[in-house]
């Protein structure tokens, strides 16, 4: 009896090799992701917008605000997001308040234009994010982001930004900003670093329309960090 359980063992323990080596010959590939990089340029706000994110009684440092961008690209940060054109504690501000008849153009000092002013149209960064799974974690070798996207379309559907005045003690929504969708035809350069974009485009809308608020916006998709 003994020797039959010890004959039993030995068999499975042979079995048991040859499927742990068919395991081992299917490699884990390498991980081909896809990043979005948003940029924006040629920030403006019409002459005679409706602005009143940073107006009295506002203990804030009115008019002038900083603002932020929310996008599927990240959220706001007190950065360039958005640069305006007003240079005040190292950040490039707007007038926030332009309905107040202290701040209200065509005063030099608060005129949120000309679009001439370098400060405006200069291109800015304003997220980046993964915008695709890894589109292999495992699987035979050999397989290339190459052989996902060369010659191939991204489409960002719906794309929107919303903008925000920002406070430390909370954010005042100024308008949202759309751009319908944007779509991206990628190629390669070699086997890992495939990208393209989309063009620099026009706002389709803005919501509330009497903000009159307007710039071109431009995504980079591509397979490395840039």
């Amino acid at each position: 009896m003994k020797r039959r359980i010890l004959s039993a063992l030995l068999a499975a323990s042979v079995v048991a090799v040859p499927l742990l080596l068919v395991q081992e010959v299917v490699d884990a590939a390498n991980e081909c992701w896809l990043g979005g990089h948003l940029y924006n340029r040629n920030r403006s706000i019409g002459k005679s917008a409706i602005i009143t994110a940073e107006c009295p009684p506002s203990w804030h440092s009115h008019p002038f605000g900083n603002w932020g961008v929310d996008s599927r690209f990240g959220s706001t940060t007190d950065g360039f997001q958005f640069a305006g054109w007003k240079i005040d504690d190292s950040k490039r501000q707007w007038n926030s308040c332009t309905t107040h008849d202290d701040y209200n153009p065509p005063h030099s000092d608060y005129y949120n234009m000309p679009r001439n002013d370098p400060r405006w149209w200069q291109e800015t960064r304003v997220g980046s994010k993964r915008v695709n799974s890894a589109w292999f974690d495992t699987g035979p070798s050999g397989q290339t982001c190459r052989t996902r996207w060369d010659n191939r379309v991204f489409s960002f559907d719906d794309m929107e930004v919303i903008l925000y005045e920002l406070d430390w003690d909370g954010d005042d929504k100024v308008a949202t900003v759309k751009y319908g969708d944007m779509r991206a035809r990628l190629s390669c350069s070699n086997d890992w670093d495939c990208e393209g974009n989309t063009g620099w485009k026009w706002e389709k809308s803005v919501s509330p329309s009497n903000t009159k608020i307007s710039a071109e916006h431009y995504i980079l998709a591509s397979t490395d960090e840039k």
